[in-house]
């Protein structure tokens, strides 16, 4: 997504697109966080309904400038968001996406 790479740009953060086989790796191997690697398996579930943006290694002053030079661009928003944490990092791409979906779905219902 071009509005990610300008976004990510200003804060000199590198934007890794992650393919579809990859969504069951952990998310660590995927961030090329020391200690995880990707296990060669192919992720054969079906394709992620919308995006997913991940953020690992942001500050907190990175991540703000992050955010407006993204609602800069005037394109919508993503609605799932993370930050790699030590509770998440093991989890793979689709159990990430699956606990920000179930998330999601309950704060609209609120």
């Amino acid at each position: 997504d071009r509005a990610v790479r300008v976004a990510a740009e200003k804060i000199g953060a590198d934007v890794t697109v992650v393919d579809r086989r990859d969504y069951g790796q952990k998310i660590g191997a995927l961030a090329g966080i020391s200690g995880f690697h990707k296990d060669g398996k192919a992720y054969m579930g079906s394709d992620f309904v919308t995006e997913m943006l991940v953020f690992s290694g942001i500050l907190p002053k990175q991540m703000d400038t992050f955010l407006a030079e993204y609602k800069a661009t005037g394109v919508q928003p993503i609605a799932l968001k993370a930050i790699v944490t030590p509770h998440n990092v093991a989890w793979t791409a689709d159990a990430l996406f699956r606990e920000l979906m179930k998330e999601r779905f309950q704060l609209l219902e609120k």
